[in-house]
């Protein structure tokens, strides 16, 4: 009975250290995961700004024409500003 005891208890010692290194694993591996998705979040907000401003201009582009006596005038103006 005494060695049925012992092995019981060795089991229930062993059991209780496999869980603690099952739910580290998962905490370790869950921890992981968030660092991805943030870095992937960024990632994409980074990317869809970009792609944004790249909108923005080739819309601007395309609605602000600026003929050659326009773009001269406003040069001339720019440097009568800098005087």
């Amino acid at each position: 009975m005494a060695i049925q005891g012992s092995a019981d208890q060795e089991w229930k010692v062993e059991e209780d250290r496999i869980r603690t290194a099952i739910a580290e694993d998962q905490r370790r591996i869950a921890e992981g995961v968030e660092k991805e998705i943030a870095v992937a979040v960024d990632r994409a907000r980074h990317e869809l700004q970009t792609h944004a401003v790249d909108l923005a201009v080739t819309l601007a582009a395309t609605r602000i024409q600026v003929d050659v006596s326009t773009d001269q005038a406003l040069v001339r103006a720019f440097i009568d500003q800098l005087g």
